[in-house]
């Protein structure tokens, strides 16, 4: 585990994959401080970009920090998707 410094702290560093994506778990701790009713988030079961955690974490995608970022969120899925695939390939 390596350490960086937060607002005069050391704190864990977040795990990052092959490729320098985050680990689904350091992705969530991440976000677990800021207020989820003031984020933006992609609702797959109405297919739409939603304020709040409205819907159960299991149909939606984010947290995003704008409404502009959760609209491309099915786009960085399929991105995604694409470069773990590739790494597969090695």
């Amino acid at each position: 585990i390596q350490a960086v410094e937060s607002a005069g702290e050391l704190v864990a560093a977040p795990e990052r994959l092959p490729g320098g994506a985050l680990s689904p778990c350091s992705a969530s701790l991440m976000s677990m401080d800021a207020d989820p009713d003031k984020q933006w988030w992609y609702c797959l079961k109405h297919h739409e970009v939603e304020q709040g955690a409205n819907e159960p974490v299991k149909d939606r995608l984010g947290p995003f920090a704008t409404a502009e970022e959760a609209s491309h969120a099915l786009e960085l899925v399929q991105r995604r998707n694409e470069e773990w695939d590739a790494q597969d390939d090695y």
